[in-house]
């Protein structure tokens, strides 16, 4: 048994062994060796953190990131922690959070969200010397907490090919091209609208996915570095694409003038479009999950999809298209021919 204190309780912890209630002993007296600054209140800890983070990763931190995360930490964490000193927060202490967020509706990839900025604090916080344990290593995120009433489904949506066909026939013809380009594609809406004429190369029927038009700016690197990749284009869309810009320059998705479109008018009309044929919460992305979805019908491995939609590892991948693998039933009639033998009598005589 261990007994220790903490927050001005005593709590009593028990193990199976001596070995590990030593182990757990050793584990929280590394915990409990904090610097000074680590007593600081979580709210002004993580106002001035926001502030002049440079980020964890050699691409920096932007400041659409900063303000992002500024938002984030000001809508969920802040006012949840307030002046708790930064040291006195544990896992415990996150779950609570994280429970909260549940009980209003959020979905676990909202909840991911919106914790990315406390995740990078306290790593930030580590390595600086004001905490010697991160308390949100290998935190998880329940995506089925089914404890609640507001559960919902954490499936991604996906479109058949009958509804993909009859959506993109619903978009006006000078629109569809944008959502050829995301269906055919699978790429981001960000990075359809980042494209430009030279990225394709109408030669080895490709096209080149090297930066992304969000929120009006155009940013030279795709969401993610694995989001730099080459995509190979099906001959329809090919040959869309040469008709329409072979010798062109500039934007592939613009306006009249040749400025970038914005993607809040492409969803305004994608939700028309929806509207008109009958179905209900499709996005931008539920382009992207759709060619994902249809990818693995045609017999693609997890591995290919997951290269082709620019995902940083395919565990994400398979996370995401779990529902897919599950759903799939494959013919094992080839099983048979394995374990089946001939069981027919021997002729012979009677007797």
């Amino acid at each position: 048994m261990l007994i220790y204190r903490w927050k001005g309780k005593q709590h009593k912890e028990y193990y199976r062994t001596l070995t590990l209630a030593r182990e757990a002993k050793a584990d929280r007296q590394r915990s409990d060796r904090r610097a000074p600054t680590s007593k600081r209140p979580f709210d002004e800890h993580a106002l001035e953190w926001i502030a002049s983070c440079q980020g964890r990763t050699i691409r920096g931190f932007d400041e659409d990131t900063r303000a992002a995360y500024k938002r984030a930490l000001e809508l969920y964490a802040i006012p949840h922690f307030r002046n708790t000193p930064l040291r006195d927060i544990d896992r415990q202490d996150l779950d609570e959070l994280i429970t909260k967020m549940q009980r209003q509706g959020l979905s676990a990839a909202s909840i991911s969200k919106y914790l990315a900025p406390v995740r990078a604090m306290f790593s930030d916080a580590v390595e600086s010397g004001e905490l010697s344990v991160n308390p949100a290593t290998r935190m998880r995120i329940n995506a089925k907490a089914g404890s609640y009433e507001d559960e919902r489904d954490e499936r991604v949506k996906t479109l058949t090919r009958a509804e993909l066909d009859a959506l993109l026939n619903a978009i006006p013809e000078r629109h569809r091209l944008a959502f050829e380009i995301m269906s055919g594609t699978g790429c981001r809406i960000s990075e359809a609208l980042g494209g430009d004429w030279p990225d394709v190369d109408f030669v080895a029927g490709t096209i080149r996915i090297e930066r992304q038009w969000y929120r009006g700016k155009l940013k030279p690197n795709p969401k993610t570095e694995a989001g730099r990749r080459t995509i190979s284009l099906s001959p329809g869309l090919q040959a869309k694409l040469w008709e329409l810009g072979a010798d062109r320059i500039g934007p592939i998705l613009c306006t009249k003038p040749g400025q970038r479109l914005v993607d809040r008018n492409l969803r305004r009309i994608l939700d028309r479009a929806a509207a008109s044929v009958g179905l209900e919460g499709v996005t931008p992305h539920t382009l992207r999950h759709t060619h994902g979805s249809l990818l693995l019908d045609e017999g693609w491995t997890i591995a290919e999809v997951s290269e082709r939609l620019g995902h940083a590892d395919p565990a994400i991948t398979a996370r995401v298209y779990s529902h897919k693998m599950r759903d799939r039933r494959r013919d094992l009639g080839f099983l048979d021919q394995l374990t089946t033998t001939d069981h027919e009598a021997p002729i012979g005589d009677d007797d």
